[in-house]
């Protein structure tokens, strides 16, 4: 792996990390997205990202309950190769709608206990977590609506 792509590897990691998920499982996603071949083995993962067989099987089990990896085979080869899921990040952003449902729950049980001083720690979340599940269904619907347009579509 080159400079640039290892400084990208790395850019997906922290990223990933930021989310509150491991670095490796980023770092993982952010190889995926950019080798060449898109299928790789558990041997490629641990050498392109100088990774424990441990941790490749881990992160590789993890990311595939999750959707966002494909365990592949080809006929007559007896590995398993892992490539990013078609449209990984369409479910990452679905996922989303199930976070902002999660936070609009807590503000609703926030509200009986909303004090009278500063109840904008309350109200405020609320405000967000509607507006959010409002909105996010059409956008999840015109960015599917696009997707078709290219061809894409799953």
């Amino acid at each position: 792996m080159d400079d640039r792509a290892s400084s990208f590897v790395e850019q997906v990691g922290r990223f990933w990390e930021s989310l509150g998920q491991p670095r490796t499982a980023g770092r993982m996603l952010g190889w995926l997205m950019i080798c060449d071949p898109p299928e790789q083995s558990s041997a490629n993962l641990r050498d392109s990202l100088d990774a424990s067989a441990g941790s490749v099987s881990n992160t590789t089990r993890d990311l595939m309950q999750i959707g966002m990896v494909d365990r592949v085979t080809f006929p007559g080869d007896r590995s398993s190769y892992f490539r990013l899921h078609e449209h990984a990040w369409i479910q990452v952003m679905q996922g989303r709608l199930e976070a902002i449902r999660g936070l609009h729950q807590l503000a609703l049980a926030a509200e009986p206990l909303r004090p009278e001083r500063r109840a904008d720690r309350v109200a405020d979340l609320r405000f967000i977590t509607e507006f959010m599940l409002d909105e996010w269904p059409g956008v999840m619907d015109r960015m599917q609506r696009k997707l078709e347009k290219r061809g894409e579509a799953k």
